[in-house]
């Protein structure tokens, strides 16, 4: 599986190489900062994780024509708790997952002013937990899969206004348990500067 997700990383990056060598007099460079909602899910049984919290994410955007662009990302895609009772009573559990991203994007231009757009790519994340009142803690990085789509509007020439929806599946294991799906769905309203 690990193999997997190398070769399709090296055929996305060099896929940019490629289009950067051919569209260098139409590359741009976006940076944008990002703000929304991220949905996660963790867990199954009596021992279910399903809450939202707040994202950030910043990052740079690479265009290197109207359709095309690699995208760097960093996100924090928030904490939540979660109350249990168990033999031990009462305590509250958390869960949070922040990563650095690096992605292509394909884009349709509606108008002179907007476009619609999905994007795909590979983030390097490190979830943790923190277990029984942030008394006992444990932790995992790896690097999954995620894919989006949004819309884009040119506020001006240089900046511009976008939504978007970004979904990601982690396999995660917390301190030698068995290795558990994590998944986070998160909304975002990104505002990007254009040089």
């Amino acid at each position: 599986m690990k193999l997997k997700k190398v070769l399709c990383l090296s055929v996305a990056l060099s896929t940019m190489s490629v289009m950067a060598a051919t569209s260098y007099a139409e590359q741009q460079l976006k940076v944008f900062a990002s703000v929304g909602s991220a949905s996660h899910e963790f867990g199954d049984g009596n021992y279910a994780f399903d809450d939202s919290a707040t994202s950030y994410g910043l990052g740079g955007l690479l265009r290197f024509n109207q359709n095309f662009a690699a995208e760097f990302r960093y996100d924090n895609l928030g904490e939540i708790e979660q109350l249990f009772a168990d033999n031990t009573g009462s305590h509250t559990d958390g869960l949070s997952l922040e990563g650095y991203s690096v992605g292509v994007l394909g884009g349709i231009p509606v108008g002179d002013t907007a476009s619609i757009y999905a994007k795909v790519g590979v983030m390097f994340w490190d979830a943790e937990a923190q277990y029984m009142n942030n008394t006992l803690y444990a932790s995992d990085e790896d690097n999954s899969f995620y894919f989006g789509f949004g819309g884009e509007f040119m506020v001006s020439n240089e900046m511009s206004v976008a939504i978007e929806y970004t979904m990601m599946e982690a396999d995660v294991t917390f301190g030698g348990n068995r290795e558990q799906a994590y998944t986070v769905n998160n909304i975002a309203l990104t505002l990007g500067y254009s040089f």
